[in-house]
């Protein structure tokens, strides 16, 4: 097939990227496009009748309106000759069936950041009525992409019941999966619906956390049989050391009947938030100069209050005075300005001829959303607007608003914010994004009104991640530190994978001379070895706590990562010189050279 036109002269193929049950897929050119997608031929020895064909379409038909982070897009679909064909995002990942081969058992955290996007995406699939009927481990992509490690893409929904043979047509009920992640009733041929998919799920944390699947049999009809008849081991004796929480979950995901094992993907999803002890940890982004050079090194005697309060206003007391760096800067909407060519991964949906085009207010959600999940997640999708009118005011504010990173004079955040409040009105009515978007708005110049927005959105949509994390800037400004940490902790337990929450704790943490921050900072690290702030962040916090040499180690990290940011140079600067090092002023220079005014009062 190398070098072959296929699906009427649209693709061509490059090379073989995998094989399996249902057909090859391939890497391919869309000349059309220029660009690079995956292409799948289901095999055409399957001897799909014309009903299958038929429920081929209908079922790609559901799935290409399907749009969320989790799952993989699906550009175009049909047949050509008789051969079935899907066009698919080119993903460059690891199949989690690899990283379990290879790794066994995973850590406890990462199965359920692994675990919580999975659900995310069934819940999104479910929700249109699609069962996947084929959820394994090598359907499970992990990207280290769009800012995150084990990003998760989800990959072949509706296929395999589009070519399932329908029993009401054949009598035959023949089961079409993989036999290891049937669940009872797929492999008695029985009806199925979305809790089949649970049952694959719950085997597949099963796998993650023991290292090996619930049942040994050494042919398919014993492998259907056990899954149909036997009992598990219990998960807690294979893996004591995950919480028993998870070890509950995963052992009701498994029960044979579909009634007994949880209602449906979000109470999985919710569940799962519940299963990492102190809540999962996400990462932020900070601006250049939102970290102060100031080390005051502390010895072994804690800080004195007024000590505090002064480590505390060099967060505090930036952009001329105002309280603005902590809950603007970092804020969690990383919104592109009007304008702003797309990141590589937003390559349209299909073909402008492909029959499943979105209709205006979809275009207008779709359009919405790619804004929006630059660095944030979506509002749980049955709080997101769907009406056209909202979504037009959505993407104006939005638009208005701007990037969150980017420094703007004062006068021009107040017209932004007006702009917004003149699109939404003061009071937007019942959408949860649009209350948000307002309390950002709100955010530089009027914190209450700001908190009893975002108190609205979390009202209207309790799950919503973002306007927990809006919350907690605007309580950080207001000076209400621990009704800011519990607004991130509630972030977090609503999307564990989102990052600007942690960030923003670590900074909440620091502000209060606290030494946990330095471990909010190295687990963002772990994740984001290259976060542009992370390491001056750190740094801070190691001085704080009287470790000098791990914050140098840190600041000069900072430098090679950013060598144009005169904060991180002056910083360094600061910290040679107490420490006695001679090539403070190298660094003093440096950072005069880039426009530093501190610093150039010590460049000689």
């Amino acid at each position: 097939m190398i070098g072959q036109l296929v699906a009427g002269g649209k693709y061509q193929i490059l090379r073989v990227l995998g094989e399996g049950g249902m057909g090859a897929v391939y890497q391919a050119l869309q000349p059309a496009m220029n660009r690079m997608v995956a292409l799948k031929l289901i095999r055409p020895e399957m001897g799909l009748k014309p009903d299958a064909i038929a429920r081929f379409h209908r079922e790609m038909m559901v799935t290409a309106r399907i749009e969320h982070p989790n799952t993989i897009r699906l550009y175009d679909f049909g047949e050509d000759g008789g051969q079935l064909f899907l066009v698919m995002e080119l993903l460059a990942g690891t199949s989690l069936g690899q990283v379990i081969d290879s790794a066994g058992k995973l850590a406890l955290p990462r199965i359920i950041r692994i675990g919580r996007q999975v659900a995310n995406a069934l819940g999104a699939v479910h929700a249109h009525g699609v069962v996947h009927r084929d959820l394994k481990p090598d359907n499970v992509m992990l990207l280290d992409a769009y800012g995150e490690r084990d990003f998760v893409k989800v990959l072949d929904f509706g296929i395999a019941k589009s070519l399932d043979e329908d029993p009401q047509l054949t009598g035959t009920g023949k089961p079409i999966g993989t036999p290891a992640y049937m669940s009872p009733e797929q492999a008695m041929g029985r009806p199925v619906d979305h809790r089949t998919d649970l049952y694959a799920f719950g085997v597949m944390l099963y796998r993650m956390a023991s290292g090996r699947a619930p049942f040994d049999a050494p042919s398919m009809v014993s492998m259907l049989m056990a899954h149909a008849t036997e009992v598990p081991p219990p998960i807690a004796s294979l893996a004591p050391e995950i919480s028993p929480a998870l070890a509950a979950l995963i052992m009701q995901l498994l029960e044979k009947e579909p009634e007994a094992r949880p209602a449906n993907a979000a109470e999985v999803g919710a569940r799962l938030d519940g299963c990492l002890p102190g809540g999962g940890l996400a990462a932020g982004s900070l601006s250049p100069g939102d970290v102060s050079a100031n080390f005051a090194f502390r010895g072994a005697p804690r800080a004195a209050p007024g000590m505090a309060t002064r480590r505390r206003s060099w967060v505090l007391a930036l952009a001329g005075g105002a309280v603005v760096a902590v809950a603007i800067a970092i804020a969690a909407y990383a919104i592109r300005a009007p304008g702003a060519a797309p990141p590589a991964h937003d390559a349209p949906t299909t073909p402008s001829a492909t029959p499943t085009s979105p209709g205006p207010a979809a275009a207008s959600r779709q359009a919405l959303d790619e804004l929006l999940t630059a660095s944030e997640p979506l509002a749980p999708e049955p709080c997101r607007a769907t009406d056209a009118a909202t979504i037009g005011r959505l993407l104006q504010a939005a638009h208005a608003l701007g990037p969150p990173g980017a420094s703007h004079a004062d006068a021009d955040a107040a017209g932004a914010a007006d702009q917004v409040r003149g699109i939404l009105g003061e009071t937007p009515g019942p959408s949860t994004e649009a209350w948000a978007l307002l309390s950002r708005a709100q955010l530089a110049h009027d914190p209450e009104q700001a908190q009893a927005s975002a108190a609205e959105a979390v009202r209207l949509c309790p799950g919503y991640a973002v306007a927990h994390n809006v919350s907690g800037n605007a309580l950080q400004k207001l000076g209400k530190a621990q009704l800011a940490e519990d607004a991130y902790v509630r972030a977090l337990t609503a999307a564990p994978m989102y990052d600007a929450p942690r960030f923003n704790l670590g900074l909440l943490q620091l502000r209060q001379n606290d030494a946990t921050a330095i471990g909010t900072f190295t687990e963002l690290l772990r994740r984001r070895p290259d976060h542009p702030n992370a390491h001056l962040a750190r740094a801070q916090a190691y001085a704080a706590q009287g470790q000098p040499e791990q914050a140098l180690a840190d600041l000069e990290e900072a430098v090679r990562q950013q060598p144009d940011s005169a904060e991180a140079w002056a910083s360094l600067g600061e910290l040679r010189e107490r420490l006695k090092l001679g090539d403070a002023q190298d660094a003093y220079c440096r950072a005069k050279q880039l426009g530093h005014a501190k610093a150039a009062l010590h460049c000689r």
